[in-house]
């Protein structure tokens, strides 16, 4: 007679850190480590990491990245250490060191008009490739014109498109080069707006100071409507609209009135713009700006904006906010949701949000997140950019549970997921996503390999192997009762695994059943719970006898386990590179101490 069997084909709750463990839903696991959910519900490892620049910009390792189109030169990447920032040179991997200061933390630019703002490091970028500013010479600017010329200059060799250009008969903005045309002449993006004069002096930079040309310096930017927004402590202030005779965009031009104010006592934390309106979140909860296509008030002043308090969530830091859809994904000091400003958010974290507090608490903080096809990526770092840990919650495959509904979160692990900051590049010929991160080790990561492992992305970028881990709930052997043992016979899986060379990779089990070694403890004691990957002395996780070997179409392996216990779960991990790695279905075979054979 065959044994009952235990069995699980399903993890799409992904890992419920957050809940206890004999508890967990019947698709959800304790931990999913260097794997991802595929649409069937089963889990594969991710593929490795590529360097996308070729060398590393300074010391200290990157702390964000940015990609993305600007008006003067097209598409751009940027990224920064705390010490300076870098670009990619037109061959898309040559660094090329701009020096200027670069950032402390990691940060969320925005793009308005010509321009690049960056909050923390308070400067716009233009989207040049020149490493220092050029001074020599005068120009001539005629008011209206977009032409300057010089005298006295060296252009052609000194300048390129994309620089920022301040010119000191107008002190009250930043003008960007759309093209130099000659040692002698550069072309504006915009006509010039201030005085006509020549014999004039200038400087033409890869960045230029918000606090010296007009706008505002701030650690917090968003744009909406048309506007920059700037969150400075308890105001939120806003740039002039769209200038109604050029039909150009004004981001330097801020009005001393034109400002909501926080109640008293409140600080802001992060503020976002989503389609005609800006959500602020503060430490009194969060608060909308809506209407902001039009003046704050109108002719007869007439309030038009309107400034109100929508929720109580508090955010947990501004990197760590990305938009999906029609709505943001907000890290919280005790969870994530969905955030779209009008209706309840929604929490994505109910798996995982003990973990989130945990490191609120620590001190740590969110670095630069994003979506990737569907999938929320969240580097967390220490205070001094330390990279603490990095999750993925894929948010199009929610799942339903008799705990609510859980949206399936995953951890990452190794070179790959030794990161501060992403970002997305979508092509001018292509609409396929690559998906960068700011390396811990210097250099600008493509991590898109993850979601389409292969033979060519079987280790990370520095030659290092990443191996999946899955550590299963806990199944209760025998359901009759409480302290009611029965024995385990063996356990299988249906996998599949590729060899992505000559590797043979194989696959590792072990099992644990809530005995301390030599001590036959209670299942849940403390020892238990204060277990942390990668420290077995707490606990006795036994491995099993044989490694699953290479195997196609879900063929099953089987270990003997021979254990008697009330509960068992279960660690898989895979050994060695391969080209794919699934785990479709975990099963047990039990003896009922009831039964006989």
């Amino acid at each position: 007679m065959p044994l009952p069997g235990i069995a699980q084909e399903d993890f799409a709750a992904g890992s419920c850190l957050s809940i206890a463990r004999h508890l967990i839903p019947a698709n959800g696991c304790y931990r999913i480590v260097d794997g991802l959910l595929d649409d069937d519900g089963s889990v594969y490892r991710r593929g490795g990491s590529q360097y996308a620049s070729g060398s590393v910009l300074g010391s200290g390792g990157l702390v964000f990245v940015w990609d993305g189109y600007l008006p003067a030169v097209g598409r751009r990447t940027l990224f920064a250490t705390t010490g300076k920032f870098g670009v990619l040179d037109s061959n898309d991997s040559t660094v090329v060191d701009l020096g200027n200061s670069g950032v402390s933390r990691p940060i969320s630019p925005v793009v308005i008009g010509d321009f690049l703002y960056l909050p923390v490091a308070q400067k716009v970028y233009g989207g040049s490739r020149k490493a220092s500013s050029y001074t020599t010479g005068t120009v001539t600017a005629t008011n209206g014109w977009e032409v300057v010329t010089g005298s006295g200059t060296s252009w052609s060799a000194n300048l390129d498109a994309g620089m920022i250009v301040s010119l000191a008969n107008d002190t009250t903005r930043f003008y960007v080069i759309a093209s130099v045309d000659s040692d002698t002449q550069f072309t504006l993006t915009e006509p010039f707006l201030g005085t006509t004069g020549g014999g004039q002096s200038y400087t033409a930079a890869p960045f230029g100071t918000v606090s010296t040309r007009g706008g505002r310096a701030a650690d917090l930017y968003a744009v909406s409507a048309g506007r920059l927004l700037t969150l400075e402590g308890e105001y939120v202030r806003f740039s002039a609209g769209v200038d109604p005779t050029t039909g150009r965009l004004r981001p330097q031009i801020f009005d001393t009135t034109d400002n909501h104010r926080l109640p008293s006592g409140a600080t802001g934390i992060a503020i976002v713009g989503l389609r005609d309106r800006a959500l602020v979140f503060t430490t009194a909860g969060m608060w909308t700006v809506s209407n902001l296509a039009y003046d704050l008030t109108d002719a007869a002043g007439n309030v038009q904006q309107r400034f109100e308090r929508v929720s109580e969530l508090v955010a947990w830091g501004s990197a760590g906010i990305a938009a999906w859809e029609n709505a943001l994904v907000v890290p919280t000091v005790d969870g994530v949701f969905l955030v779209d400003g009008i209706s309840r958010p929604t929490p994505v974290a109910l798996s995982i949000a003990g973990k989130i507090s945990e490191y609120a608490r620590a001190g740590y903080r969110p670095g630069q997140a994003t979506v990737y096809r569907n999938h929320y990526v969240l580097p967390i770092v220490d205070n001094t950019n330390v990279q603490i840990d990095t999750l993925v919650c894929r948010l199009d495959r929610p799942v339903d549970t008799r705990l609510g509904r859980i949206f399936p979160w995953t951890f990452m692990d190794g070179h790959g997921a030794g990161i501060r900051g992403l970002a997305v590049r979508v092509g001018q010929t292509t609409q396929a996503p690559v998906l960068l991160a700011a390396g811990a080790d210097g250099r600008v990561l493509n991590l898109s390999a993850w979601f389409t492992p292969g033979v060519a992305f079987k280790n990370d970028a520095d030659a290092t192997t990443h191996d999946l881990i899955v550590e299963t709930r806990d199944f209760r052997v025998n359901p009759a009762g409480a302290r009611n043992k029965s024995t385990v016979r063996r356990v299988r899986i249906s996998y599949e695994l590729t060899d992505a060379a000559t590797d043979d990779p194989t696959v590792l089990a072990y099992v644990g059943t809530g005995t301390d070694v030599g001590v036959d403890a209670a299942w849940g004691a403390v020892n238990w719970g204060a277990f942390e990957w990668g420290d077995t002395s707490l606990e006795e996780f036994v491995a099993l006898a044989g490694q699953a070997p290479e195997a196609q179409l879900s063929t099953p392996y089987t270990w003997r386990v021979n254990r008697k216990s009330e509960w068992v779960r279960y660690r898989f991990q895979s050994s060695g590179p391969s080209s794919k790695m699934i785990l479709r279905a975990v099963t047990s075979d039990v003896r009922r101490n009831e039964k006989t054979r």
